[in-house]
C-alpha cells in the first residue's frame, strides 16, 4: 500500500543530499520510483551525521513501506518515535503515527496495531485533527478487514473517505483514492464486482480531477496505472471486453506501465485474457533485477503467484509447483525465522493457507497428470498386447482357414476318384450299394439336385425301387442321412467347384446356382458342413 501522501509537505532534499536539510517539501517519487537509491543516500547522510537519526529513519521506514517491506518499515517507524525530538515537530510525528498503524496492520502485529489506532482515535479527536482520524478510520477498516468482519471493513472504510473529503487538499485526496482502490480491491476479492466498479469510476474521477490541476503528476500516474489496470480487469470480469481493451490501453499509456513495477499490475487482466506468456515474460523481466534480498516483498510474492497461475495455463506443471513452491518456502520462513523478523514480512495464516492450498491444487494436478501418464501407458501396453493377440490369431484362423479349403478340394478329388473307381467295379459291390451308386452317379451327371420339380417319388423310381426301399438304401451309404440331406450335400459340393471356378460370381448368385437361393441357408449349411463360411473360403482360393 501506499503512504499518505501528506508527506509531499514534510521535507525538502537539496541537491546534495550529503548536506541537504530535511526540511519544506519532500518529493515522494524519489522513494517510490527508487527507494534502493534512497537507502542508500539514507546511509550516507546518516554516516555524515548531518541528519538526527529519526529523521532518517522516518525515511527508511517510508522507504521500506514503498517496496511492500512492512516489517522493516514498522521498525524504523517505531525507532522514530522513540526519540523525544520528533514530537517537536508535529507534522513529522503525526506522519510516523500513521506509518507504525499502517505497517503494523500489514505486518500482522494486529494487538499493536488496535492499541495504536484506539489511543491515536482518542488523540486525534481530543485535538480535532480530521486528518489524523479520516487515517486511523482507514487503519480500522483495514483491521475489520483482517478479522474478515467484511461489512465493518467496508463502513471504516467509507467513514475514513467521509473524514478525509472534509479537508480537499492534494495530499487527502490522493489518500482517498488510495482507499477507494483499496476498497475496489476488497469488493473484487469478495466477487462483489458491481461496487468495485463503482469505486473505481469514482477513483478515476477524483484522479482525472488532480491530473486537471497538473499537481504531483508522477504519483497520479501511478495511481492512474493502478486504476486502469483494475477497471480494464473488472470490464472483462462483467464481459465489456471493448471497454476492458479501452482500459488497457490507457494503462499502457501511462508513465508507471514502462517500468518492471507497472508491467507486475496489468497481470491479472493478462490472465483473464489467457496471455500467460505476457505475464510470464512481464514477471521475468521484474525477476532479472528483483535484490534476492527483498525476495519476502509483497510484489514478489504476487509476481510468483502470478507466474504460477500463468505457467499452470500454459501446461508447464513443472515450473508452476516451482512458483508455487518457492512461494510457499518464503511464508514458511516468515512463520519459522523470528531472528529474523527485522528483514522480514510476515502475512496472515489464511493467506499462508490459501498459497499451500495453490501448491497442493498444482502437487494434485501433477499427480493426476502421472497417474494419467500411467493410465496411458497401461492401456498402449494392454493394446499392443491385444493386437498382437488379434494379429496371432488371425494369422492362426487365416492358417486354418487355407488347410480347410485345401483339404476341400482335396476332398472332392478323392471323392471323385473313388467314385470312379466303384463304378469300375460295379459287378464285384452288392445290389443295395450298386443301386446307390448307379442313382448318385446319374443324380451327379444331370445335375438333378439343382432340379426343384423332383419329389422323393421321382427319385425312387429313378433308383428303380420303392419309397421304402429307396428311404433305406439313401440312409445306408449316406451315413444315416435323409433325401434332403443327400441332395444338400450335393448342393454344396456344386457350389464348392463354383467357388473356385466362376470368381466372377457372387456369393448370393452361388447360392442360387446351387439351388440354395436364401443366402442364409447357404451360409448356415455351408458352415456346418465345413466350419469355414462361403466368403472366407473364397478369400483363401485367391
Amino acid at each position: 500500500m501506499w503512504f499518505v501522501i501528506l508527506l509531499l509537505l514534510v521535507f525538502n532534499v537539496s541537491p546534495s543530499w550529503a548536506l541537504g536539510d530535511i526540511s519544506g517539501s519532500f518529493k515522494l517519487r524519489e522513494i517510490y520510483e527508487t527507494p534502493e537509491c534512497l537507502l542508500n543516500r539514507l546511509d550516507s547522510l546518516e554516516k555524515s551525521g548531518f541528519q538526527p537519526t529519526y529523521k532518517i529513519d522516518f525515511l527508511r521506514s517510508y522507504a521500506y513501506y514503498s517496496i511492500s517491506r512492512y516489517s522493516i518499515a514498522y521498525e524504523y517507524a517505531l525507532s522514530t518515535l522513540k526519540d523525544e525530538r520528533v514530537k517537536e515537530d508535529e507534522t513529522l510525528y503525526n506522519r510516523a503515527i500513521i506509518l507504525l498503524a499502517e505497517n503494523a496492520i500489514y505486518s500482522y502485529r494486529i494487538e499493536e496495531a488496535c492499541n495504536i489506532v484506539t489511543n491515536v482515535l482518542l488523540y486525534a479527536e481530543e485535538n480535532g485533527n480530521e486528518v489524523l482520524t479520516g487515517n486511523m478510520l482507514f487503519m480500522e477498516g483495514l483491521l475489520y478487514r483482517k478479522i474478515n468482519s467484511l461489512d465493518k471493513s467496508y463502513e471504516y472504510l467509507n467513514r475514513a473517505i467521509e473524514i478525509l473529503g472534509k479537508r480537499p487538499e492534494i495530499g487527502t485526496l490522493l489518500r482517498i483514492s488510495q482507499i477507494r482502490g483499496v476498497l475496489c480491491d476488497v469488493y473484487v476479492y469478495d466477487n462483489k464486482y458491481d461496487e468495485a466498479w463503482k469505486e473505481a469510476r469514482k477513483r478515476e474521477v477524483l484522479l482525472r480531477d488532480l491530473r486537471s490541476k497538473g499537481e504531483s503528476l508522477t504519483l497520479v500516474d501511478r495511481q492512474e496505472a493502478y486504476l486502469y489496470s483494475r477497471l480494464a480487469y473488472l470490464s472483462h470480469k462483467q464481459g465489456r471486453y471493448v471497454l476492458a481493451n479501452e482500459y488497457y490501453h490507457k494503462f499502457l499509456k501511462t508513465d508507471f506501465s514502462k517500468n518492471k513495477l507497472g508491467l507486475l499490475n496489468i497481470n491479472d487482466y493478462l490472465l483473464e485474457l489467457g496471455n500467460y506468456q505476457e505475464v510470464i515474460d512481464n514477471n521475468k523481466f521484474f525477476f532479472l533485477d528483483v535484490d534476492m534480498d527483498d525476495v519476502v516483498s509483497v510484489i514478489y510474492q504476487r509476481a510468483l503467484r502470478q507466474s504460477a497461475v500463468a505457467y499452470e495455463g500454459t501446461g508447464n506443471y513443472k515450473w508452476a509447483y516451482t512458483a508455487l513452491e518457492k512461494l510457499s518456502e518464503i511464508k514458511e520462513r516468515h512463520r519459522l525465522t523470528i531472528d529474523r523478523q527485522f528483514v522480514l514480512d510476515r502475512y496472515d495464516t489464511a493467506e499462508i493457507l490459501r498459497y499451500k492450498q495453490d501448491l497442493e491444487k498444482v502437487e494434485n494436478d501433477l499427480s493426476k497428470r502421472h497417474n494419467l501418464l500411467i493410465f496411458f501407458v497401461i492401456v498402449t501396453v494392454l493394446l499392443l498386447v491385444l493386437f498382437a493377440w488379434v494379429s496371432y490369431d488371425h494369422k492362426r484362423l487365416n492358417s486354418r482357414n487355407k488347410k480347410i479349403t485345401s483339404l476341400l478340394l482335396e476332398l472332392r478329388e478323392a471323392k471323385e476318384e473313388t467314385e470312379q473307381y466303384q463304378m469300375e467295379n460295379i459287378d464285384s459291390i452288392p445290389q443295395d450299394n450298386r443301386l446307390f451308386l448307379q442313382f448318385d452317379e446319374k443324380v451327379r451327371n444331370e445335375k438333378l439336385y439343382l432340379n426343384y420339380q423332383m419329389q422323393r417319388d421321382d427319385f425312387a423310381r429313378l433308383m428303380g425301387v420303392d419309397r421304402s426301399r429307396f428311404a433305406s438304401i439313401i440312409k445306408e451309404y449316406t451315413g444315416g442321412g435323409n433325401l434332403n440331406s443327400y441332395l444338400n450335400d450335393m448342393r454344396l459340393e456344386y457350389s464348392i467347384f463354383l467357388l473356385k471356378n466362376h470368381p466372377e460370381m457372387s456369393i448370393q448368385e452361388i447360392g442360387e446356382a446351387s439351388a440354395l437361393p436364401s443366402s442364409t441357408t447357404f451360409y448356415r449349411l455351408f458352415k456346418e458342413k465345413y466350419d469355414i463360411s462361403p466368403k472366407v473360403f473364397r478369400e483363401q482360393l485367391k
